[in-house]
């Protein structure tokens, strides 16, 4: 059979029991109640027929098998005892060993033993041996006060008593003020054995959660791994000291008005308008006609933390009529560096999904982002971007004039700053 006894909070002794075949000499796998022995090397005791066996007399270094000096007879009990690793909460798993000789008739053994250790224990958290066999709690022995054990029975002159004991240690108050030497090991922070904090690579920390690597600290500097995000509460303040910047990776905005544009000259939009409406704000816009593809442009000087790829856009207009045909809008464009020539063709137009007016003159109209537009001129730090703003009548059905306000222009970041 196999038993688990609790030793600590988080740490447990587990006990398989073999009965060997005649000169059996290696005991593992599966004991007597199908459970597997497994244990870690240096931390098991071995008893054959109930007398606990020193180190000599057998080998048990795979952490799966025992191996006997000496074949068992047939019918012979092997007990292993495998003591489990610890969970670290607030008290470490400590085992006290003590040993005593016995003189003629003595029952109690209390104080010093023959190593001048005194006896104490937590009762119940006890194993006692005489000359190397297991004593019955109760039956063989009365342990109850912590800093004795009386025998039922005398013991004779020579005897060994020996009392193991199973206790705990208020961890925190035993750390050491002299630095721990983890050496790469991780270290397990919860019951599952999925969180942890790992420093097995030279001047890196891992951090684990869940099972996945989700942080990581280098020298300078901290990061979020992919699938990871940070997240400042509500209430919460981030503040920098000194020249640091700050910033944020990935996917920003830029706000284009339809005043920042331009009409071509040739095929152009309308020239800005500024409308007065009947309530509310008066708007700027640029009419892009319903018969015949009408062009705008505009520049944008990108900061330098842009990745130079390719760019998203989105169309805010509205229409004067009750129409609801949809409107398509296309961007394309081309990058010069210094001493570029200024007279190279955009790059492919690229139409966003056609959107349908609501029928109400003067609603708000807001297009779907567009598929990637690939910028012409092979874009890099400090170039000029030309755009062109188009409407794509051959792509929507809408029977009045378009009124753009402007566009929203998305492009990536992959740098914190334009240092």
């Amino acid at each position: 059979m196999t038993r688990s006894r609790e030793v600590s909070k988080g740490a447990t002794r587990v006990e398989y029991v073999y009965t060997a075949t005649a000169n059996q000499t290696s005991f593992s796998g599966n004991d007597a109640s199908s459970n597997t022995l497994a244990y870690t090397v240096g931390q098991i005791d071995v008893f054959l027929n109930g007398v606990r066996l020193a180190a000599a007399d057998y080998t048990a270094s795979n952490g799966t098998a025992v191996v006997l000096g000496v074949g068992a007879d047939v019918g012979d009990t092997l007990n292993v005892n495998a003591f489990g690793t610890f969970s670290v909460t607030d008290t470490l798993a400590v085992r006290g060993d003590f040993d005593y000789t016995a003189t003629a008739g003595q029952t109690t053994f209390t104080g010093s033993d023959n190593d001048s250790q005194t006896l104490s224990y937590a009762a119940g958290r006890i194993d006692v041996y005489l000359n190397g066999s297991h004593l019955m709690d109760t039956d063989d022995y009365v342990a109850t006060n912590g800093t004795s054990v009386v025998l039922q029975a005398g013991a004779q002159v020579g005897d060994t008593i020996q009392v193991i004991t199973h206790g705990t240690v208020n961890l925190i108050s035993h750390i050491p003020d002299a630095a721990i030497d983890m050496n790469g090991l991780e270290l397990i922070l919860d019951a599952d054995a999925d969180t942890s904090i790992t420093a097995d690579t030279d001047d890196t920390i891992d951090i684990k959660i869940a099972g996945a690597d989700d942080f990581q600290f280098t020298a300078n500097s901290f990061n979020a791994l992919s699938g990871s995000s940070m997240v400042v509460d509500s209430g919460a303040t981030l503040t920098l000291n000194g020249t640091a910047g700050v910033g944020l990776v990935g996917k920003q905005t830029i706000w284009i008005p339809a005043a920042a544009m331009y009409p071509n000259t040739t095929a152009g939009s309308s020239a800005l308008t500024q409308v007065e409406l009947s309530n509310g704000p008066e708007i700027k816009v640029l009419d892009f006609a319903a018969g015949a593809d009408d062009f705008a442009q505009f520049t944008v000087a990108f900061p330098k933390l842009w990745n130079e790829g390719t760019v998203t856009f989105q169309a805010f207009f509205t229409v004067t009529g009750t129409n609801t045909g949809t409107t398509a809008w296309g961007l394309s464009g081309v990058a010069f560096a210094d001493s570029g020539d200024i007279n190279t063709a955009f790059g492919t137009n690229v139409v966003a999904t056609a959107k349908a007016h609501s029928g109400t003159s003067n609603d708000l109209d807001v297009s779907a982002v567009s598929g990637a537009v690939t910028i012409a001129g092979s874009p890099s730090v400090d170039e000029l971007v030309f755009f062109q703003i188009m409407r794509d009548v051959s792509a929507d059905n809408q029977s009045g004039a378009a009124r753009l306000l402007g566009i929203k222009l998305f492009f990536t970041t992959d740098a914190l700053t334009d240092a």
